[in-house]
């Protein structure tokens, strides 16, 4: 009867109007303090696929709440990686509560729940917001790249895909790295970023052509971390998966003073005829006053 009491409570507690920051805790508190109280969990599905509406931090908190209903009391919820594809976008990388997200996307994603075409369509959806992200922010996606091509290695030809013809491809033809992942993507891109479901975006039928622009960052902490993804992957055996939640701080803070703090085998050192006695040459104020002129 307690038990019950306190399910009934539980549940009704969450169906009330909660402020957002109340209703983040509670969803926060269900794997440990609320699911395991419930007589029923199943009744809280309604509920979180409500608040799945909403986006945000609270749709991915339900998301976790619809995925220890899945994994553990049996609920079918056939969709859920294709809701959790949809929050996916540039902005989830920038917003307040971006690394409790991405911990919670990385906890998903290591399930075996995942199938071959959905890891390729994230690692896709994951390196194309990766070249319009922060530096930090694309050292995260890398990171989710290196791992969901690592644990399936049906996406290893995502890195290795022949390429096409001149004549297959529309009459252009394609470049290959040293790295042997072409420069170029496919003509056209099979991948549809456009398509909701994973499952009909053609992933595993594109390349990871994203890595290859990647590689001319101009931040030598992306270009390192693409490095570690080709020799990590060419020799699985002797390397682990990248840790995502060591990535989650990162910001420009820490790596301006990552860089501030290494020493230097060589100092670059400014050359000068005579010695400059101000910051701006006359000449190029009078080249720019030309150029303001017209």
């Amino acid at each position: 009867m307690q038990k019950r009491a306190l399910s009934d409570a539980w549940l009704a507690f969450l169906r009330s109007e909660l402020p957002s920051d109340l209703a983040r805790k509670a969803l926060g508190e269900l794997e440990e303090g609320v699911i395991p109280r419930l007589t029923n969990p199943l009744l809280l599905s309604d509920l979180l696929t409500h608040t799945l509406r909403r986006g945000g931090l609270e749709a991915v908190l339900a998301l976790k709440g619809i995925f220890v209903l899945v994994t553990r009391h049996g609920l079918e919820y056939p969709h859920f990686y294709a809701r959790l594809y949809s929050l996916l976008e540039p902005v989830c990388l920038e917003f307040r509560h971006r690394d409790a997200f991405l911990g919670l996307v990385d906890v998903f994603l290591a399930s075996r729940l995942v199938s071959a075409y959905t890891a390729a369509a994230f690692a896709k959806r994951f390196a194309r917001i990766a070249l319009e992200a922060s530096p930090a922010g694309a050292l995260r996606c890398l990171a989710f790249v290196h791992n969901l091509v690592r644990r399936h290695p049906a996406c290893l030809q995502l890195l290795h895909r022949p390429r096409r013809t001149a004549e297959a491809a529309g009459g252009a033809e394609e470049e290959e790295s040293e790295e042997g992942l072409s420069n170029l993507a496919p003509f056209p891109d099979p991948y549809d970023p456009e398509v909701a479901d994973p499952a009909k975006a053609r992933a595993l039928d594109s390349s990871l052509w994203e890595l290859a622009a990647l590689r001319r960052h101009w931040n030598p902490h992306v270009v390192a971390a693409c490095a570690s993804l080709d020799r990590d992957l060419t020799d699985r055996k002797r390397t682990a998966e990248a840790d995502v939640n060591a990535l989650l701080p990162t910001t420009y803070a820490s790596m301006f003073a990552v860089e501030n703090k290494r020493r230097l085998k060589e100092v670059p050192v400014a050359v000068y005829r005579e010695t400059p006695d101000r910051l701006v040459d006359d000449r190029v104020l009078r080249d720019l006053g030309s150029v303001w002129a017209m």
